[in-house]
């Protein structure tokens, strides 16, 4: 994140999209001519999710001051953003089997290697090169400078962000819930699925995590096309309430064909929700801030994705598998009172609405 703030976003996300292409295609190219051992192959593959981070994040910061020029309002171009990361998930695994199939796992991956090529070259077409350099700061405790020190730099983006109380809990909240997602769909659900549909419901699994997805995806259009002119704090709160109390729905055991429908209004409901938070965090965070901060953000929320997966284990193993989806759903449940009755929400609101809290500057 800090990096991002010292260096042009808009060559540094180029860069890191041809040097991901470049970790992707030395895979089959080394298999081809040297060899490929282990090793060699789990370095490539760390290095290219190495590089993925910066280019990711500085196209995050670029991307409220894009929005801004091409006259489209955040909460719409977020959930566009949104719509286009579901349709991307639905679609990729499907396309990478079809391409093995036709073409071979190596020229599979030559062909992702490609994609990283036309993404750079999209970026460096489609984003003037004025819009990469970071911009001073509007609002908020004054970043250091890009002679100033590394540590000092990050040292402020914690200070922003725990200055500000609604970006405070949203980030504790999200965290927890990320924890939960992340036990639900790596321990919870498949342990789920083989013991309410049978050992061999893989099929059903496929169906219940394309249910949710086909269901965001559709919530991300909807939201696109009415979410700048819904109020913002209710309709996270609805949808942020919805979605945990039909997650506590698997601690019932339904017939399939109602699980999934289930799941089919809960990623209805939760389309809006990143698309919400993203706007709320690009109002909210200082321009020249904005990469030491979603840099905190993000290590923040995913940190407790290993947790939530080594925990459900244990606890399934342990506890059975209705209390554990009991036990999910409260906590989910939990997190949405919190942020009904905690006075920091109203900050949700949009910002030019009399009586809304604003920033610390």
């Amino acid at each position: 994140g800090g990096l991002v703030d010292r260096l042009d976003r808009r060559r540094l996300s180029i860069a890191a999209d041809l040097l991901s292409g470049v970790s992707v295609a030395l895979i089959p190219l080394l298999a081809l001519t040297v060899g490929l051992p282990f090793w060699a192959l789990l370095v490539l593959v760390g290095t290219g999710s190495l590089f993925d981070v910066p280019g990711i994040t500085a196209r995050q910061v670029l991307f409220p001051d894009t929005a801004e020029r091409a006259g489209i309002p955040l909460e719409r171009a977020n959930a566009w953003y949104q719509a286009v990361s579901r349709a991307a998930q639905l679609a990729g695994p499907p396309l990478a089997g079809l391409a093995i199939a036709l073409v071979g796992a190596g020229n599979a991956l030559w062909l992702n290697a490609a994609s990283f090529v036309v993404s750079a070259a999209l970026f460096a077409v489609g984003v003037p090169a004025t819009g990469g350099a970071p911009r001073p700061t509007v609002s908020g405790p004054a970043p250091a400078s890009k002679s100033g020190s590394y540590l000092a730099e990050m040292r402020e983006g914690v200070t922003i962000l725990l200055r500000d109380r609604l970006m405070t809990l949203l980030t504790w909240t999200i965290s927890v819930t990320n924890l939960l997602d992340a036990a639900l769909a790596t321990v919870v659900v498949p342990v789920f699925v083989r013991r309410v549909y049978g050992e061999g419901a893989s099929t059903e699994l496929g169906l219940v995590f394309g249910a949710f997805g086909a269901g965001s995806l559709l919530g991300s259009l909807l939201f696109a096309s009415v979410g700048p002119r819904l109020p913002r704090r209710a309709t996270y709160l609805v949808a942020f309430n919805g979605v945990a109390l039909l997650t506590c729905a698997f601690a019932l055991f339904p017939p399939l064909g109602a699980l999934l429908a289930i799941r089919f209004a809960a990623g209805v409901l939760a389309g809006p929700i990143n698309p919400l938070l993203m706007t709320t965090f690009q109002e909210r965070i200082p321009p020249a801030a904005r990469g030491r901060v979603y840099g905190l953000l993000t290590a923040g929320v995913l940190a407790g994705s290993p947790v939530g997966v080594l925990v459900a284990g244990t606890a399934v193993d342990g506890l059975g598998l209705r209390p554990v989806l009991i036990v999910i759903g409260a906590l989910y449940v939990a997190c949405t009172a919190i942020m009904a009755i905690h006075p920091a929400s109203a900050g949700l609101r949009r910002p030019d609405l009399p009586g809304v809290p604003v920033p610390a500057s």
